[in-house]
């Protein structure tokens, strides 16, 4: 996560994953056999991934704060502070 946030930090972007987030980051890439291994890969093939698209579309902009969630069919969710406004 550290990661992805120094990123982002020239351009003003902060994000935060609400709880609901992080248990389906647990859930779906958590490994006992591998540590955390397979959430750094599943961080940054689903949620870096999808983070740059939203700011390439222009849909996140400098200075927005994301709320990162994940809604029922399992796909996150991008709320923006700055502009109140929801991503999909």
């Amino acid at each position: 996560m550290a990661e992805i946030q120094n990123r982002l930090v020239d351009r003003g972007i902060t994000f935060e994953l609400t709880p609901e987030a992080k248990e389906f980051v647990l859930a779906r890439s958590y490994s006992a056999q591998y540590g955390a291994r397979p959430v750094k890969r599943f961080l940054e093939s689903s949620l870096e991934t999808r983070l740059g698209r939203q700011i390439l579309e222009g849909r996140i902009v400098e200075k927005d704060h994301v709320v990162i969630d994940v809604d029922t069919n399992g796909q996150f969710i991008f709320r923006l502070t700055k502009n109140q406004t929801e991503a999909k």
